[in-house]
């Protein structure tokens, strides 16, 4: 990858991690029933894999739209990347998550995680269209390759209806790329 000013920019969907595709019998985090949990587009026969577009334009921001899975029951759908942090260094990780105007009043939320590895470093419970910034510092993760892994779980009541979900702006800014 390469580095351009402070910004690492995160690899495109085509560069993901196809590794994690399906679980089913693991319980959905907000609700514990079982679910499906799928990778964006995962090829499955028989289970509906969780939609997404990108480039969705949202509030004066460009976003990636994610929905969970539904047809066959529950779940989170996520996006997951391989990425080599440089040893040494201080590395936030930012972005944002929203919730598209349309589904205001009709969604029950959805739960928006980040996680490093099998380690949850960032979690929001939203339902609004507004902006929700976040900034966390992965530092500790310096010198090694992760798993960074974006996901959007079906909400409080694993209820997936207008569980339009937005992700924008999701950058890897490391200290002394300049």
């Amino acid at each position: 990858q390469s580095v351009q000013g402070e910004e690492r920019e995160i690899p495109p969907l085509a560069q993901r991690d196809g590794a994690d595709v399906l679980a089913p019998e693991a319980p959905c985090r907000a609700g514990g029933g079982p679910a499906q949990h799928l990778a964006l587009g995962a090829p499955v026969r028989g289970l509906a894999p969780p939609v997404q577009q990108e480039g969705v334009a949202h509030r004066g921001r460009t976003a990636l739209f994610m929905h969970p899975p539904y047809r066959s029951g529950p779940g989170y759908g996520f996006q997951q990347f391989r990425v080599e942090l440089p040893p040494g260094r201080v590395i936030r990780l930012v972005g944002g998550t929203a919730m598209k105007d349309e589904v205001t009043g009709k969604s029950d939320g959805v739960v928006f995680r980040v996680r490093v590895g099998d380690e949850v470093v960032w979690e929001h419970a939203g339902k609004g269209p507004e902006w929700t910034d976040f900034d966390v510092d992965l530092s500790r993760f310096a010198g090694r390759t992760v798993a960074l892994r974006f996901e959007t779980d079906c909400g409080p009541a694993d209820n997936t209806a207008y569980d339009w979900s937005l992700w924008s702006g999701r950058v890897l800014k490391i200290a002394g790329y300049e």
